[in-house]
């Protein structure tokens, strides 16, 4: 995120307003929304808080239990959000497993992105080329809009009033 927003380190002696921070440069914190609540989050430069998406525990939870395998689809969207061009389902079960400790496989990924193209929120198309791969990637429309608000929409439990009037 720093990155892609060409940011610059901030000298300490700036910062702090003393000349004895002068050799020590810090990153500028980022503002970001959740993405559940579209709340305010708070970004430092660190080890630990650098890559936060919900301003609060409770906004996480709400994510994570509101279905089996939500916080799987979360990661999924997430992933294609950061990919604008799209990406096959080989290339999306790697990048699930070594950034977030799923071990999944390309077919049961195509079967996941299933629910979300049908909703209309992933869009799929053929590769160009002789492979015949099939790259998926987030709807335009949604790409700005919270993930998890997504989720949690499309994947709550609803009851049957709730059901018969959507």
């Amino acid at each position: 995120m720093f990155d892609r927003q060409n940011l610059k380190m901030i000298n300490g002696a700036e910062k702090h307003g003393k000349k004895q921070y002068e050799g020590f440069n810090y990153w500028p914190k980022i503002t970001v929304s959740c993405d559940t609540c579209n709340g305010d989050v708070l970004l430092n430069h660190s080890k630990e808080g650098d890559d936060r998406a919900f301003c609060s525990r409770a906004c996480h939870t709400k994510v994570k239990t509101c279905r089996k395998n939500a916080l799987k689809d979360y990661n999924i969207l997430k992933i294609l959000r950061e990919h604008p061009d799209g990406l096959p389902s080989d290339e999306l079960s790697y990048m699930l497993g070594t950034t977030n400790q799923y071990r999944t496989n390309p077919n049961k990924i195509t079967s996941m992105l299933k629910f979300w193209v049908a909703k209309g929120i992933v869009t799929k198309r053929l590769s160009k080329g002789s492979t015949g791969r099939t790259i998926y990637s987030l709807a335009k429309s949604y790409m700005n809009k919270p993930l998890g608000k997504i989720v949690v929409d499309f994947r709550s439990r609803k009851t049957y009033a709730q059901r018969l009037e959507s």
